[in-house]
């Protein structure tokens, strides 16, 4: 089912598309979105599971910069709600 929705993925032109993948054996699952949120990204998706989110993104160049060294950035963030904190 996975490799199916990659496929569709490629040629989805812009539209979104969403994956949810059974694991676990007791209804749990991951879900897949993509083409929803980040459409100024090369790539970007939001995996879910329960009440876990992970929104990732990746941007490339369209031509290969003459670069020694590959730069990496990752940003964390952890929110919090309850009793009307955030």
């Amino acid at each position: 089912a996975l490799e199916d929705a990659v496929k569709a993925g490629a040629s989805h032109g812009g539209e979104p598309v969403s994956v949810k993948i059974p694991f676990g054996g007791d209804g749990k699952e991951i879900t897949i979105e993509t083409g929803v949120i980040g459409k100024q990204a090369s790539g970007a998706v939001v995996v879910s599971a329960g009440g876990t989110m992970v929104y990732t993104t990746a941007c490339a160049a369209s031509t290969p910069g003459d670069f020694d060294f590959c730069p990496l950035r990752v940003d964390y963030q952890e929110r919090r709600s309850g009793a009307g904190s955030t």
